[in-house]
């Protein structure tokens, strides 16, 4: 297995098409962690400011999203992630924010390759 970690998990979700906002380059503060309407899953850069790259992996859960983006939310991967995340807290926008224990394991439930 890669030894993954936080810049080359942010590198290979940046390079797969689709995954990140038509706007965004790889300067962006954060990706996709997949397709989305509205922010669910997504990965902030190390780059980000250091609250972010401390808990860089935010999740909005399906109770908070709009009605039509609760199709979006992708439970079985939620599960999937959680033997590797840390939840740390819950903004005022209803985002959780985690810490990723352990990013081998984070890449691998995302099925990531190293661009």
């Amino acid at each position: 297995m890669h030894g993954w970690n936080h810049d080359k998990a942010f590198r290979a979700l940046l390079s797969l098409e689709g995954k990140v906002p038509r706007d965004r380059t790889s300067n962006s503060n954060y990706v996709y962690l997949y397709p989305q309407k509205q922010n669910c899953a997504i990965l902030y850069s190390r780059d980000a400011a250091k609250a972010f790259r401390e808990n860089p992996l935010h999740l909005k859960m399906p109770d908070y999203l709009r009605e039509a983006a609760k199709k979006d939310w992708k439970p079985e991967l939620f599960e999937q992630l959680r033997p590797f995340i840390k939840l740390d807290h819950r903004d005022k926008n209803r985002f959780d924010w985690y810490n990723v224990s352990n990013w081998n394991g984070f890449a691998a439930a995302l099925k990531l390759e190293l661009p």
